[in-house]
């Protein structure tokens, strides 16, 4: 792989680290913390099977997790300034991770491919030669890596997913351009050949930029800054050097590449990719590239806190609502454990005296972008009111 190219994609992860720290910060209390909504009590009885781990499970206090997410940012800094070492790069993956892992709910696939961009990175020469090429075992797991990522998701990037995509986030824009799935697939196909094949990616790069930006406006901007990152580690200078300086890695560098590689590979594998997504959370190596935002959920589900003892609302997530809020409402849909301390971490964020009363609406999303009728089901520990689940007309 070119060295220009992974200079560049090594600044770009850190600023990816800088702004996901940053964005966390104003909730992170409320998604991160024993104030929030998934208390370490929660969490433990919801992954105790699981071979996942957060450092930021230590402690529940709001300092602690505040104090790692500034973390976070300044190690971003610093990669992003291109002062980082193999330790600032360790330190990244360990963080994000960390806070990917101690709140799953509110996860989709450009958080999975930023911490897989990170562990790959981990991996990769301090200093690699200028205008050359740079040939080792973590360069060849990365290749890997961007190949299954972009073939997984041109793989589920079908037609009627787009469509119910736009129709879950009541997107017209993404109607305006019926076509920009066909574009986003083919581009994809393209990110896997020219992983491998030099030649194709001028091609990549030139078109990245366009049909990127075109996914970001009409869907969300996550995943496509993401993969436009992951697509800087193929750039190559013009007047760069031909010949090809390589690297043989350690034993146990090798090993624990090699290792990653075959979990990568066996979670797209029908079959086994459930066995190895088991071993795969303990590095952080699951390739769940269903899970994208906006979703492809017939069903949306929202969310009402009112005052206790009153109908006013002081808290909503609806479909106008931010990404992790919207993600985290579609977890309950499923399985309402999640919500199970929703109203202590409410009473706590809003500051009330008595318990809010939380109410979680329930529709299936139509074709023409309207919502069929409204299930509606009180969350609450403690019914408040007689009526705890009732149907409304649209």
């Amino acid at each position: 792989m070119p060295s220009e190219g992974l200079a560049l994609f090594r600044r770009g992860l850190g600023l990816l680290c800088l702004l996901d720290a940053c964005l966390r910060l104003p909730t992170a209390v409320f998604w991160l913390t024993d104030l929030g909504v998934l208390p370490r009590s929660l969490y433990f009885r919801l992954f105790e099977d699981s071979l996942s781990w957060s450092i930021f499970s230590i402690s529940g206090r709001p300092e602690f997790a505040i104090f790692l997410l500034l973390l976070m940012a300044v190690l971003g800094a610093f990669q992003l300034a291109g002062r980082s070492n193999k330790w600032v790069r360790v330190g990244l993956w360990i963080l994000a991770l960390s806070v990917q892992n101690r709140n799953p709910g509110v996860l989709e696939v450009s958080d999975y491919l930023l911490r897989l961009l990170l562990f790959w990175d981990m991996f990769l020469p301090q200093a690699p030669p200028s205008r050359g090429d740079y040939v080792s075992a973590a360069t060849v797991g990365l290749q890997l890596q961007l190949s299954v990522a972009a073939g997984a998701l041109a793989w589920h990037l079908t037609e009627p997913g787009w469509r119910q995509a736009a129709v879950w986030s009541l997107g017209s824009r993404a109607f305006a351009l019926p076509w920009l799935w066909m574009v986003l697939k083919v581009f994809l196909i393209l990110f896997v050949v020219a992983a491998w094949v030099r030649t194709f990616r001028i091609v990549l790069l030139v078109c990245a930029v366009p049909v990127l930006t075109a996914w970001g406006v009409v869907g969300s901007p996550y995943l496509p800054v993401t993969l436009m990152v992951a697509a800087l580690a193929l750039y190559a200078h013009p007047g760069r050097e031909a010949a090809p300086e390589v690297e043989r890695a350690s034993r146990p560098v090798f090993a624990t590449v090699l290792l990653a590689c075959l979990l990568v590979v066996a979670q797209v594998i029908p079959g086994i990719s459930e066995s190895a997504r088991y071993p795969g959370a303990a590095l952080g190596l699951e390739q769940p590239w269903t899970q994208t935002y906006p979703s492809e959920d017939e069903l949306v589900v929202e969310l009402q806190a009112r005052g206790p003892g009153s109908d006013e609302v002081l808290w909503a997530v609806d479909v106008d609502s931010d990404r992790r809020s919207r993600l985290w409402a579609q977890k309950l849909g499923v399985d309402q454990t999640w919500a199970s301390r929703l109203t202590d971490a409410l009473q706590y964020k809003l500051e009330l005296q008595g318990m809010p009363a939380v109410w979680m609406e329930t529709s299936v999303v139509r074709n023409d972008q309207t919502l069929g009728p409204v299930e509606l089901q009180l969350l609450t520990d403690t019914p408040v009111r007689g009526d705890t689940r009732r149907r409304v007309q649209p």
